[in-house]
Parts: structure tokens; C-alpha cells; sequence
């Protein structure tokens, strides 16, 4: 457990700075060792090693650091797999501030400590995460869920970001996508910081959804117990979905909550052009056959022509016109103007899509289907082994495009570890 997390720029910037050079001599020495092994440069160990020094800084900063990394472990088609896997941890391994910090936060922001506002309030976190931590609270039979701030996180976001952008190339990722990825992770911190903010885009789309997506549950927000530094929702008592996943389910169980996750999903984004940007698992709930949506912290507004460009490649017959599929993927694109980034998606464009939109072209479509769940996968390994096609990511990324992907890409992979079964219902645009 950290007992501070340190916020003046020149102590956060030395942290970052001495983690990239020591991951940049270490790929130096990767480079002259290819120079007599050119097959073993490069390898998983390599990735493996500069992924955990990098999460040991980014543990003890939080903040933009760790929010870059955990978005990026949940990204298995730019990052190679070895890198993916040592960084997860940030969603479950983070260090908690202790609850000295917290009392500090309650007085500064009610004049009270939490004993004096709650029954009773747990010492210990629940879990921790890049911009606060949560603790567990009782009053009048009821449970309740707190969120803290790390105090002073915010001051930290401007500086951060400019020393972020050279680990980003020395754990895999594609340098031209780098500046807009950043940028992009900026402005949903910056409203992922502002906790009135969650608490008032937890309303509206909790709002929005209640009595139109089925077996969805949210929690309720307590203006009156929250500010700036504090959030107060309700203690949800589900369990978590990678444990309702690993369990021995029914399988109408698991089509029921796999129906609810994509129902949800696409309402949003379809619907209210607002949705919920943080596919990690631990950001829902299973209970009584209804999935439980936590932390509003992180959303994207997309208006609906540009939800549409992004999903054009997947409409049932494109894939069959050579003409519609070159024209919807270079409408993807911000630089499609050299023979290299044309080769690059001739070569694997239509293999993906044909991947990607199999749901979009079944009445029913089977998540569980492991023949989709390899080829899921082997996209990833196309893209991982080959730094020319990780390059070209670079330029068919688009700030809008950075959170959408994450969030459609990772729910294609949380419905294959549920392994449900999924109705889909195409909206009329892509029937047209």
C-alpha cells in the first residue's frame, strides 16, 4: 500500500522518464542482439519484462499513466499478447491509498469523518483503480458503495501526458496513432476526474435505458453524500462477470446476460450516441439473472454520422462488393494516401471484417463458438507478429475511433468468456 501518491510534475516526470530510459536501453540491447539472432529479437519475454517495469511506475503514480496502460490491456489487436497480460493486473493488482487519505478527503469535503456520516465504513478498499478507490458503507440496513479521489490527482493529468507518449512505442504500440490515442485519454480523464460529471451521466443513461433494455440494473447516486473528491452510489450484491463466466452456469443464463450486455451496448450507441467506454469485466455485475452496470466515470458522445462511418465495413453485404469495402475502410481512414497503407489493409482488410461483422450477418450468433473466438484471436496474432500491419493501425485510427473500437472489441470478448448466445437485431440503417 503507497502511503501517497506523489503529484508535483518534476517527481512524476523523473519516475516516467527513468522507466522509459531503462526500457529504451533495454531495447537497444533487444537490437544488438538481433544483430547475431534476428529471430529472437523481439520476443515475448522482452515485451513480458518492459510491461512489468512499466506497471510497477504506473502502480505507484495512478492517474494518466495507469489509465493509458489499462485501456491498452484490454487491447489485444495492437499490443502484442505478452504485454497484454502483464498489464492487466492494473485492473485488479493497484495499490490502494491508506484510509488515513480518506479520512482527510471526508473532512475536507463534508467537515465530517466517515464514521460520522456512515453506520459503519470499511478501513480496508474494495479495490482501486487510476483516478480514486472504493470503499464499502452502511447506514440504516443499507449498503453503499463510496468512491474517493486520490486527493491532488488532477493536477497531475498535464504534465503526465507529455512524458506518457515514449513508453507507448517501447511496449508495442503504433507511434502515428500515439498523439490521438493520447488525446483522447486525456479529455475522458478529465470528465472521469470530475465526479459530478459521472454523477449526472449516470442518470442520464440509467435513465435512458430503465424500460427499454431488458434484465439491466444501475445503482442509484446520492447527490447528498457526494462532491468533488466523494461519490456515493448503492452497494450492488452481484458477483463479478469473469466469476459468473467461470462458473458452471445454465446456458439460458448466460444467453440472458450476454443478450443484456449487447442489447445495452448497442442502445447506447445506436440510440442515445452516448455510451459507457470502459469494457473492463470488473465494471459489471451478475445477480439474479440481471447484469449490474458500474462506474460511469468513463463515457463517449458520437454523434451518429460518425458511429455509422465506424460500422460500415460490418453492414451485411458489403463484404460481397469489392467497391463498397474499399470505399467504407478508406472512409475509416485520416491518411490513406501511400502504397504501403493500401497494401496494408488490401492485405488483411477484408479478412478482419469478415471476422467482425459474422455476428451482424446471424439472426442468432453463438459467442461461445470457439472457431470465432480463434479467429478473433487470430487477428490479434496477425497483427501482433507483423510490425508493418501494427503500423498501419496507425493511421485507420481516429479520436473517435480509439474508444469506440475498445468498447466493441471488448464486448465481443466479454460475451465469448460468458459464451452466450445473442439475438441480433440489426438497426434499420444497416438493412438499407
Amino acid at each position: 500500500m503507497n502511503d501517497s501518491i506523489p503529484v508535483d510534475a518534476i517527481n512524476r516526470a523523473g519516475r516516467l522518464v527513468g522507466t522509459s530510459t531503462t526500457v529504451g536501453f533495454n531495447h537497444l540491447l533487444e537490437k544488438l542482439k538481433s544483430l547475431a539472432a534476428p529471430e529472437d529479437c523481439f520476443d515475448d519475454d522482452f515485451f513480458r519484462e518492459n510491461a512489468g517495469l512499466i506497471f510497477e511506475t504506473v502502480n505507484d503514480l495512478k492517474g494518466v499513466p495507469l489509465k493509458v496502460i489499462q485501456v491498452l490491456s484490454l487491447d489485444h489487436e495492437i499490443l502484442p499478447e505478452s504485454s497484454v497480460s502483464t498489464l492487466s493486473q492494473s485492473h485488479h493488482s493497484v495499490s490502494p491509498l491508506p484510509y488515513s487519505k480518506i479520512w482527510e478527503s471526508f473532512v475536507r469535503s463534508f467537515n465530517r469523518s466517515p464514521d460520522e456520516i456512515f453506520e459503519t465504513f470499511s478501513e480496508k478498499a474494495q479495490c482501486a483503480a487510476s483516478i480514486g478507490q472504493v470503499h464499502k458503507a452502511t447506514f440504516n440496513g443499507h449498503d453503499f458503495a463510496v468512491k474517493i479521489k486520490y486527493p491532488g490527482i488532477e493536477t497531475t493529468f498535464e504534465s503526465d501526458l507529455k512524458y506518457v507518449k515514449p513508453l507507448l512505442s517501447l511496449i508495442g504500440f503504433p507511434r502515428k496513432t500515439a498523439q490521438s490515442f493520447i488525446n483522447e485519454i486525456s479529455e475522458r480523464l478529465h470528465e472521469e476526474a470530475d465526479y459530478q460529471f459521472e454523477l449526472r451521466r449516470s442518470a442520464e443513461i440509467s435513465t435512458a435505458c430503465c424500460g427499454n433494455i431488458e434484465n439491466v440494473e444501475f445503482a442509484q447516486y446520492y447527490p447528498d453524500v457526494s462532491s468533488n473528491e466523494i461519490l456515493t452510489m448503492d452497494w450492488l450484491p452481484g458477483i463479478p462477470l469473469d466469476q459468473f463466466a467461470a462458473a458452471e452456469e445454465d446456458q439460458q443464463i448466460r444467453d440472458q446476460i450476454g443478450q443484456a450486455l449487447w442489447d445495452f451496448t448497442l442502445y447506447q450507441i445506436q440510440e442515445l450516441q452516448l455510451f459507457h467506454a470502459d469494457p473492463n469485466p470488473g465494471n459489471y455485475l451478475v445477480h439474479n439473472g440481471k447484469l449490474q452496470v458500474l462506474d460511469f466515470g468513463c463515457t463517449k458522445q458520437m454523434d451518429k454520422d460518425s458511429f455509422r462511418k465506424q460500422f460500415e465495413p460490418l453492414r451485411p453485404g458489403v463484404l460481397d462488393s469489392e467497391k463498397q469495402l474499399a470505399a467504407a475502410l478508406q472512409n475509416l481512414t485520416e491518411d490513406f494516401s501511400s502504397e504501403e497503407h493500401y497494401s496494408i489493409f488490401a492485405t488483411v482488410g477484408k479478412e478482419v471484417v469478415e471476422i467482425l461483422s459474422r455476428p451482424f450477418r446471424a439472426d442468432v450468433f453463438d459467442f461461445g463458438d470457439p472457431d470465432f473466438i480463434q479467429d478473433v484471436f487470430g487477428i490479434h496474432h496477425t497483427f501482433s507478429k507483423d510490425p508493418l500491419l501494427r503500423r498501419g493501425l496507425g493511421f485507420s485510427s481516429s479520436p473517435d475511433a480509439v474508444f469506440l473500437s475498445r468498447t466493441w472489441l471488448g464486448l465481443y470478448r466479454l460475451l465469448a468468456r460468458i459464451g452466450a448466445r445473442v439475438r441480433v437485431d440489426l438497426p434499420e440503417w444497416m438493412n438499407d
